[in-house]
């Protein structure tokens, strides 16, 4: 929470695939006792990989100021459409954030996963 300097009243939303959930659930009830406004979404689907997040978290994306992705399967063909429609990544190392870079959103083919 630090890391990603969370301010009082700040959206911030919370995904998680399925073995995380109760992390998530904690993460989010941390973020609120910060004085953040947490939402905390599933990234789940019948088959995988998925052709676009799911519409819950892309609708949560819309009004987020930080996203807290937590995966214990990450895959790299699900996720890599939030870093370039998002348009800004950031690097963190031990917990400390250490950079941010911001680019030109570059929107998926078909503009399906709009952020």
């Amino acid at each position: 929470i630090g890391a990603g300097r969370v301010e009082e009243g700040e959206r911030v939303l919370v995904v998680v695939d399925e073995p995380l959930v109760e992390e998530g659930a904690q993460l989010a009830d941390a973020l609120r006792r910060a004085g953040a406004e947490p939402r905390l979404e599933l990234w789940a689907a019948e088959e995988r990989p998925m052709p676009h997040p799911p519409p819950l978290v892309l609708e949560g994306a819309r009004d987020a100021s930080l996203v807290l992705f937590l995966s214990q399967s990450p895959r790299g063909d699900e996720a890599a459409w939030w870093y370039f429609a998002a348009g800004r990544v950031a690097r963190f190392r031990d917990g400390r954030l250490v950079e941010v870079e911001t680019f030109a959103p570059v929107r998926p083919v078909g503009g399906e996963a709009e952020p």
